[in-house]
């Protein structure tokens, strides 16, 4: 969002009680080491179109039609659904995409999708932490023909350690969110102290009236997440913030912390905030404002291999 400079100011003159965590479990354990790769310069593959809006805030992949993304923007703007393709080409006729009558934007800030094309649209945007109203709608995909089902599903949720809403409490806030084994996986977007914690719902015994995100575990991110994916055959997790690309592999059921975890720096991204895998071995990524389409390939790496550990290299498509 457009208000990173005020969130910091508040931050700044916000009283020490509200800053200070209690001790949290780490999502490592203490052999867990960071590769960290060459740093990238990303180069545009495309540009969504304007119509399509300029706070572009999640991305995925359709499950049932080729060549067809979902994105979606964050507070400000309409509650719209648009497919657009590779290249950002708005292929709703008006060029402004699906609205869904009784949804609302409040803050959407993520977009994941599951295996039978339910779309999870993430409500979670708390820059302020005032909000009590934090939802996850969930909507499906037409297998037939490119467009969305009319019926959807409300999540109530909340962090039910979060006690204060008055005053400024960032470490409620979230833009990243993936699906796996049937829960849907929460990473928070902290200013204080720029890690992230890992929160998670079970979608099948979710219900519309409220529910308690379940608290697992704190990673030291170094920075502020803005995204994240999980890669089709569910064995690599990625990452995003405003200033890398971290890649999860290698793990043992969701503890994704604790296999090989790489660290790919970025720049000239922009205020990205949106990554969706297109195959296991390549990202799209898309930034608000300039709305360019970055496509990402990355090499798999296997645990146990340290020759080609040592020697990863995340390269750019091109063509």
């Amino acid at each position: 969002m457009n208000i990173i400079l005020s969130v910091l100011l508040a931050l700044a003159s916000m009283p020490a009680q509200q800053t200070t965590a209690t001790v949290e479990p780490p999502c490592t354990k203490p052999s867990t080491t960071v590769i960290t790769e060459k740093e990238r310069t990303l180069i545009p593959f495309g540009h969504v179109e304007q119509s399509a809006g300029a706070e572009i805030s999640g991305i995925v992949k359709s499950r049932f039609h080729e060549n067809l993304y979902w994105i979606i923007n964050d507070s400000g703007n309409i509650p719209a659904i648009i497919p657009v393709n590779a290249k950002g080409r708005v292929l709703s006729e008006d060029k402004k995409g699906i609205m869904i009558s009784g949804m609302k934007n409040r803050d959407w800030e993520e977009l994941a999708i599951d295996e039978q094309g339910n779309l999870y649209i993430c409500d979670i945007g708390n820059n302020f932490g005032n909000r009590r109203d934090l939802a996850i709608y969930v909507i499906q995909e037409n297998p037939e023909k490119p467009g969305m089902k009319t019926a959807f599903t409300t999540i109530p949720v909340r962090y039910p350690e979060q006690k204060i809403f008055s005053n400024l409490k960032p470490m409620f806030d979230a833009e990243a969110a993936f699906l796996f084994h049937g829960n849907l996986y929460i990473l928070t977007k902290r200013w204080n102290d720029q890690t992230t914690s890992i929160y998670t719902i079970d979608i099948a015994n979710a219900n519309n009236s409220m529910n308690d995100l379940k608290y697992r575990c704190n990673y030291p991110i170094n920075g502020l997440v803005t995204a994240a994916d999980i890669s089709p055959d569910e064995k690599t997790v990625a990452i995003l913030t405003y200033n890398a690309l971290w890649l999860l592999s290698g793990f043992t059921g969701d503890d994704f912390f604790n296999g090989i975890v790489r660290k790919i720096p970025l720049r000239h991204t922009g205020q990205v905030e949106s990554i969706c895998f297109t195959s296991n071995d390549s990202l799209m990524a898309v930034n608000e404002q300039r709305n360019e389409m970055f496509m990402i390939a990355i090499p798999q790496i296997h645990q146990g291999s340290q020759q080609e550990i040592s020697g990863a290299q995340s390269t750019l498509l091109t063509k």
